[in-house]
């Protein structure tokens, strides 16, 4: 069964919501990011990206339908949305 970050903060001996920050970005103590991080490769957790865009409404996710990839028109056009979206997370 994957890790969570409840087991995380357990391992570090921490709160969730502060493994949280540190996951999404935020800046934590030195000695506390060591410990997450510590804990993190311990426990080999990913984020779930699935579970995450539950919580907040926002799956990170995109269809995009083309008629054929083995035409440059389309293949060009989908290096550039995907640098587009590579821009913003996706």
């Amino acid at each position: 069964m994957a890790s969570t970050i409840r087991d995380v903060a357990a391992r570090a001996g921490l709160s969730v919501g502060t493994v949280s920050k540190y996951i999404n970005g935020k800046t934590v103590k030195e000695s506390t990011r060591l410990a997450i991080e510590e804990a993190i490769k311990e426990l080999d957790f990913h984020p779930n990206n699935i579970a995450k865009g539950l919580r907040n409404a926002k799956s990170f996710s995109v269809a995009i339908l083309l008629p054929m990839l083995d035409s440059t028109f389309w293949r060009r056009n989908y290096k550039k949305w995907r640098q587009h979206q590579n821009h913003y997370d996706y």
